[in-house]
């Protein structure tokens, strides 16, 4: 079953990771797709130019480009397991049943720019990788390792016995800047209801928290991801 991917970044950037496109549609109006076309032709990808109402059925966010791709190949765990064995420093985030599919792009998104060697998501309850990820991450998931798991609590306890050491945010834990997180490190945020589940979080090695001076409940599940994952980029830059 193929995968339709919308929008000019998301279609370029799968281009760019070489993923398997069958076919790119563009509209015979769409504006500064060139770079796209180019690309595509180097990559012997068919290129079809068609009147802008044969894109209509695929909604108003196509940017005049839709893209037929092969479904998204994931990594196992034992991919993660190897990976944690072979490397001296990991760095892996972890989703705990984050469904709105904005708020996992977006994670994956700074995720890909601080350099994140895994995404892990479980089987269940967490959003597909669609077309809405795809364009909120500007195609960073065509270039991540993404991992699904049947259970993330036993996974976290796998990847601390190769000597990861497993951190959770949460609005209850500590000051994140007051951690050492230099090293194979697993970053858990949760859902944008329940946040991280209580087994994660007993099975975590801490919790962190993001000081706020004014009183709101939280910050978003993607701004407050990516702000503790740039404090383990800064950290580990320093080593």
């Amino acid at each position: 079953m193929d995968r339709i991917i919308f929008g000019r970044n998301p279609i370029f950037e799968s281009l760019k990771a070489k993923r398997k496109i069958k076919r790119i549609i563009i509209s015979k109006t769409a504006r500064k797709v060139e770079h796209i076309v180019k690309l595509a032709e180097a990559n012997s990808v068919e290129v079809n130019f068609v009147e802008p109402l044969n894109l209509k059925k695929y909604g108003e966010k196509t940017q005049g480009v839709v893209a037929f791709c092969e479904e998204f190949k994931f990594f196992s765990l034992a991919d993660l397991l190897e990976y944690a064995k072979k490397e001296k420093k990991c760095f892996f985030l972890i989703c705990d049943e984050i469904k709105d599919p904005h708020n996992l792009g977006a994670l994956m998104r700074t995720a890909y720019a601080v350099g994140v060697n895994f995404v892990i998501l479980p089987k269940k309850r967490t959003a597909p990788i669609n077309w809405a990820v795809e364009k909120t991450s500007s195609g960073a998931v065509n270039f991540l390792k993404i991992a699904i798991v049947s259970n993330l609590s036993e996974t976290i306890k796998k990847l601390k016995k190769e000597g990861v050491f497993i951190y959770s945010a949460d609005a209850q834990g500590k000051n994140y800047y007051e951690f050492n997180l230099k090293g194979s490190v697993g970053l858990v945020v949760g859902s944008e209801e329940k946040g991280v589940s209580e087994l994660i979080k007993k099975n975590s090695d801490g919790i962190l928290k993001i000081p706020m001076v004014n009183p709101i409940d939280s910050l978003n599940v993607s701004v407050a991801g990516a702000v503790i994952m740039y404090e383990i980029l800064k950290q580990n830059l320093k080593c």
